[in-house]
């Protein structure tokens, strides 16, 4: 009996202390998650007003002509502000670069054909749109395009501006604060992988909607 007393005592506390773990673990976890969704809600924020701003600065300036020096220098300026952002570039309304933070290493090619174009196009009220992962012409590597629509004064389409912001940046930053094992993954809100840690490029740009907890919990 007292032998069966002890064992039914470690059992107990065995099961105490295990619960006790696993609830703090998923303290943890939702604490660190919270940190994370407001980090990318000010990330995005940050770069909606900077997007915005170029918007603004179009407005009132008078014919520019492509890559003009000062606008291209204001542009680096902000992209210097934005770590998260690799280039910030103008489209003009028939698909071609204007203004780049790239130039002179611009490809001259039309981008009429890319989604964030036509969206706002095709879309005068559309304001702030977030794209799906897309590999660069220029470079290759992947961007999350943030862009906002371009009006002329007489509301007729006149073009877009586009922040390249690099799902690497939060694999960095998510490796920072992630020091046991697991995955942390940023997804649009149709289930499309935006950013992951550890850095997985074959799955930039897949659709994990079908997949718990995406389909089941949130």
């Amino acid at each position: 009996l007292l032998v069966a007393g002890i064992l039914s005592f470690l059992g107990i506390e065995g099961w105490r202390s295990y619960r006790a773990a696993y609830l703090g673990a998923e303290q943890n976890i939702q604490n660190l998650v919270r940190v994370l969704s407001e980090q990318t809600e000010r990330t995005v924020q940050s770069i909606d007003l900077s997007l915005q701003g170029v918007v603004a600065d179009l407005a009132s300036a008078s014919e520019l002509a492509d890559n003009d020096t000062r606008f291209l220098a204001e542009l680096r300026k902000r992209t210097s502000s934005l770590p998260y952002v690799r280039a910030l570039f103008v489209i003009g309304p028939d698909g071609c670069i204007s203004h780049d933070t790239d130039y002179p290493a611009t490809p001259r090619v039309s981008l009429a054909d890319r989604p964030y174009f036509m969206a706002h196009r095709d879309n005068p009220k559309l304001g702030l749109h977030i794209n799906m992962p897309l590999r660069s012409r220029s470079l290759g590597g992947w961007f999350v395009a943030l862009s906002r629509r371009i009006e002329r004064p007489d509301g007729s389409f006149g073009g877009i501006v586009v922040a390249a912001m690099e799902p690497l940046f939060f694999e960095r930053f998510y490796r920072q604060l992630w020091v046991g094992g697991g995955t942390i993954a940023l997804l649009h809100t149709n289930g499309t992988l935006l950013a992951r840690s550890p850095h997985d490029d074959a799955i930039i740009g897949s659709s994990f909607a079908h997949v718990a907890p995406f389909n089941k919990v949130l």
